[in-house]
């Protein structure tokens, strides 16, 4: 009995201490993704799927991100994608996906306010918003970030779409 106690007292040790080395390691190898804040600027292309993807409008996107000091990966970013015509002011939170120690891939959504009477390349109308996109670092000041945006219903009947692209001062 004395034996079998023993035993089992051993065998848990050691399978908690192999566990806690590999979790160990295991922390190790995980990418920590790109960390801090930015702040942006670049080119977006506004697509109004209503006309069957023919009427693409050429803008610019002013864009910032805040990453959250929680456990989880999550960030505020706010972006203003504007043209001639009209803007939109974009509030959106993403979770982030770390793919290396300086790069990430991000989900999230928000909403698509719409200043002007005019098309803001992705919508004339305010909307729910979904976002899919990818950051990474270049250097220690600098990072690169592309996303495609959703606005459900951004022009009534139709969907709007946009693609951005930028470059952005870290901090």
């Amino acid at each position: 009995m004395k034996f079998k106690l023993s035993l089992s007292i051993a065998t848990l040790a050691t399978v908690t201490a192999i566990t806690a080395l590999a979790g160990s390691a295991v922390a190790q190898t995980r990418p920590t993704g790109l960390e801090g804040h930015y702040v942006g600027g670049g080119i977006s292309a506004g697509i109004n799927t209503d006309e069957g993807f023919d009427d693409i409008d050429f803008g610019g996107v002013a864009q910032g991100r805040y990453q959250l000091p929680t456990a989880a990966p999550i960030s505020l970013r706010g972006s203003v994608l504007f043209d001639t015509e009209a803007a939109a002011i974009q509030p959106m939170v993403t979770y982030d996906i770390a793919t290396s120690d300086v790069s990430n891939v991000y989900l999230g959504g928000g909403g698509s306010f719409v200043v002007g009477d005019e098309d803001a390349g992705i919508g004339d109308r305010s909307a729910v918003l979904l976002v899919a996109g990818a950051e990474g670092a270049i250097s220690e000041r600098w990072a690169l970030f592309g996303d495609v945006r959703w606005a459900i219903n951004g022009f009534g009947d139709g969907q709007g779409v946009s693609l951005q692209t930028g470059a952005a001062f870290r901090f």
